[in-house]
Parts: C-alpha cells; sequence; structure tokens
C-alpha cells in the first residue's frame, strides 16, 4: 500500500496536489468562441503563462497575467479552436500544472419535427328534416310527368326522409328516390312524378315532413286547366302565373286580358221640327236626298233652271201650245169624213 502511495505521489504529483483557486466558469463553442475564469479567492492570482489544451493537443495561450480577487475574465478566441461538436480542454498553470478541466458535448441538434396537422374530420353540414326553411313554391298539376317545386332557405344543405305529398282525399305519394330527398342550401329542387293528382274536378295539393305535420298547401279549381301556367306562391298567395320551373317566382299572378268593347252605331238624332221656321223647315226638307231605287226622278245637273216654269205663270199661253194641234187634227178629221156624213144623212 505504501509503495502504491509513493508511486502515484511521484506520477501525478502535479493533479493530485495542485489546486487552484481559479476555475473555468463558461464557454461558447460557437461564434464568437470564448472560455471565461473566475478568481474565488479574496486574493489576485497570477495567471503569467498559463494555457489550454484541448484533445488533439492543440495550445492556446492566455494572454491575461492576473485575475483580481473574486473577478472573472473572458479568453476570446479568433478562430475556430474550440471543436464545435464537442471536446475536453485542459487549462495548465504555468508550471504545467492541470488546474481545471472542460468536457464539453455540444448536442446533435434535433431537427425540429414538422408538426403534421391532425386529419379534423370533416362535419357533414347537411341538416336532415329541418324544422323550418322548407316550402312548396311551385308546383304543375296538369302536365305528365306533374312536378312541384321545393325552395330550401336555409344556409346548409338538407335531406329531407319520408316528406310525402297528399291530395284532398287522403292519398299521399312519397317524394324523392326512396323516400329520400336532397337540396342544396338557398336552391330550388323540382320533384317530378307520373300524374297523381285529379285535374278535372277541384283539387288540393298538401306538402307535408315526415311527422306528416302540413308545410304548406293550395287549392286550385279544375276548370283552369292549361298547361301555359303553373300554380305559384307569390306574396304568400297562391294563383296561376307564368311556368317559372326551378327558379325564383314572377312578382304577379296571371291576368286575362280584358277584351275590346265593339263601338256601336249612334243614331242620327231627328230634327226637332218645332224649333224651325217655315223658311227653315222648308230648307230642312230640301236637302233630303231620295232613297235609292226609289220613284223620283232625279234632277237633272245639265239643266237650266230657266226652262222651270211655276204653277199659275202664263197658264193661257201654255194651254194654247198644249191643245192646238190637238183641235187641228180633230178639225181636219170632220172635214175628211162630213161627206160621207152627209150622204146618210141625205139617205
Amino acid at each position: 500500500m505504501v509503495f502504491l502511495f509513493f508511486i502515484l505521489c511521484f506520477f501525478l504529483p502535479k493533479f493530485v496536489f495542485a489546486e487552484s483557486s481559479v476555475k473555468i466558469s463558461g464557454y461558447s463553442a460557437t461564434s464568437p468562441e470564448f472560455i471565461k475564469l473566475k478568481n474565488n479567492s479574496d486574493a489576485i492570482v497570477d495567471i503569467t503563462g498559463w494555457y489550454f489544451k484541448d484533445l488533439a493537443d492543440n495550445k492556446k495561450t492566455i494572454s491575461y497575467t492576473s485575475i483580481s480577487a473574486n473577478a472573472e475574465i473572458q479568453i476570446d478566441f479568433a478562430s475556430s479552436w474550440i471543436n464545435d461538436s464537442g471536446d475536453t480542454v485542459y487549462l495548465y498553470d504555468v508550471a504545467n500544472t492541470l488546474v481545471d478541466t472542460l468536457v464539453y458535448i455540444v448536442p446533435t441538434k434535433t431537427p425540429t419535427p414538422t408538426s403534421v396537422p391532425t386529419a379534423i374530420p370533416t362535419t357533414d353540414p347537411t341538416i336532415v328534416n329541418p324544422t323550418s326553411g322548407i316550402t312548396m313554391t311551385e308546383f304543375m298539376p296538369y302536365s305528365d310527368p306533374e312536378w312541384i317545386e321545393i325552395r330550401n332557405n336555409n344556409d346548409k344543405p338538407v335531406k329531407l326522409i319520408g316528406w310525402k305529398l297528399e291530395d284532398k282525399d287522403g292519398h299521399t305519394r312519397n317524394m324523392g328516390e326512396n323516400g329520400v330527398l336532397s337540396i342544396s342550401a338557398n336552391s330550388y329542387y323540382v320533384f317530378e312524378y307520373s300524374p297523381f293528382f285529379d285535374n278535372n274536378n277541384d283539387e288540393t295539393v298538401i306538402f307535408r315532413r315526415q311527422d306528416n305535420t302540413i308545410v304548406n298547401q293550395s287549392s286550385y279549381s279544375g276548370g283552369l286547366r292549361t298547361l301555359d301556367r303553373s300554380w305559384s306562391s307569390i306574396n304568400n298567395s297562391w294563383c296561376q302565373s307564368s311556368i317559372t320551373k326551378g327558379y325564383e317566382n314572377v312578382s304577379s299572378c296571371y291576368s286575362a286580358p280584358t277584351a275590346t268593347p265593339i263601338p256601336t252605331n249612334t243614331p242620327t238624332p231627328t230634327p226637332d221640327q218645332s224649333k224651325f221656321t217655315s223658311s227653315d223647315t222648308a230648307t230642312e226638307s230640301a236637302i233630303i236626298e231620295p232613297l235609292s231605287g226609289s220613284n223620283f226622278i232625279t234632277s237633272n245637273p245639265s239643266s237650266t233652271p230657266t226652262d222651270i216654269k211655276i204653277l199659275g205663270d202664263d197658264i193661257t199661253n201654255t194651254t194654247k201650245k198644249n191643245y192646238l194641234p190637238l183641235i187641228l187634227i180633230i178639225s181636219g178629221g170632220l172635214l175628211l169624213t162630213s161627206p160621207v156624213i152627209i150622204s146618210k144623212l141625205k139617205k
């Protein structure tokens, strides 16, 4: 045992018995590189000739000559002397005595994992059998196929399961394929079906939820049957209007055109003769035109009015002119027959 003790004292005198108040107090292995020394005593420590060594036996002399009591100094390295990947640095005094040791390992930088967003399951926004926002807006009961227009006023798509149509006699028809009808948000859906309603008589179209609650309904007259107009909900009332299948309804109901009355001939009023004088009456009667086909002789425009004789003017002259030829003829006749008459009288 004594032998071993002397051997250790011989080979490790500097390591075992060297005890200094100066210690390595800090370092940086990345730029800027440095090592800090701390004097933990109340007296100035002379560090002239002190130096560092690493595992590769690279030596770095300290330029400071002393460290004040309870003071700290920083030895900077202009070049990359400290191994960035990890090393051991030894501090020796001027007598080559090991003062302190710095063992450091630069931890391997663990790459920051790229955060993979957790897939959040997409929630289906579809509303199944909503309690509001669904209404019947238009229907055509006269065509083949018949059709009904449904409006989804919700901001999300809906799925109607078990909704149906019903007539006034209680007959029902399921809506949609296999009783399921899907409508996009704020959209129209047109459901077509084979003829179902009795269109020759007055009828009622009833739109029901799956729980048989009536959504809305409309009654119409069989006498208004036409393929030119559908039945639409306009201002919360039902009426016939222009067909807007799958689109927003028109703003007004259909109105039949008003027939233009045929004007009647107004009879010409008969003038009141009591309001005319004798001369007025004569003038009024003079302008009355004879009826077509009458026996009145129309005056000849070419005749001169000077040939017209007024009754009572020169009656004697007129009579002479009219009967003189006749008198002459009769007288001549008598003269010719007088011998015959005279001979018979003599007998």
